[in-house]
C-alpha cells in the first residue's frame, strides 16, 4: 500500500472477517486454536497468530470499535513479511539483534511483495 502495489484485498478482508467471526463464537477456543495452527507456511501462521492475539485485546478493549477490521489487515500485513526474513543472518525474530539485522528486518515490506507476486 505504501508503494502503491496492488494487494489481494478481498482475500485479506476475508481472512480478518473469518478471524473476527471465530474469536465471536468462542473465544477461549480461538485463542487455544492460534497456538497450535499447523500446516501452513510460517510466515501466515505468524501473521494470523499476531493478529489474532490483536484482535483480542482490540475487543476487550472497545467491541464496538469501527477501526477494528482494518487496524487487523493493517496489522496482518505489518507482520506476514518479517518471518520471511529468517535466515542465517537473522536466525530468530525472537532475539535481541544486532544493527545489522535491524536493518535487514527493515526489509520485511519489499520481502513481503516478493512473496506475494511469486504466489500470484
Amino acid at each position: 500500500m505504501k508503494n502503491r502495489n496492488v494487494f489481494p484485498s478481498e482475500i485479506l478482508y476475508d481472512c480478518v472477517d473469518t478471524l473476527r467471526y471465530l474469536i465471536a463464537q468462542d473465544r477461549k477456543a480461538f485463542l487455544y486454536a492460534l497456538a497450535f495452527l499447523r500446516g501452513e507456511p510460517d510466515w501466515v501462521r505468524h501473521a494470523v497468530q499476531v493478529t489474532g492475539l490483536l484482535t483480542d485485546l482490540l475487543l476487550l478493549r472497545d467491541p464496538h470499535d469501527p477501526q477494528l477490521r482494518e487496524a487487523m489487515l493493517g496489522v496482518m500485513l505489518h507482520t506476514a513479511g518479517k518471518p520471511l526474513l529468517v535466515s542465517e543472518a537473522l536466525p530468530s525474530l525472537n532475539v535481541n539483534m544486532n544493527p545489522v539485522q535491524k536493518l535487514m528486518l527493515s526489509g520485511h515490506v519489499e520481502e513481503l511483495i516478493k512473496k506475494l507476486n511469486t504466489l500470484g
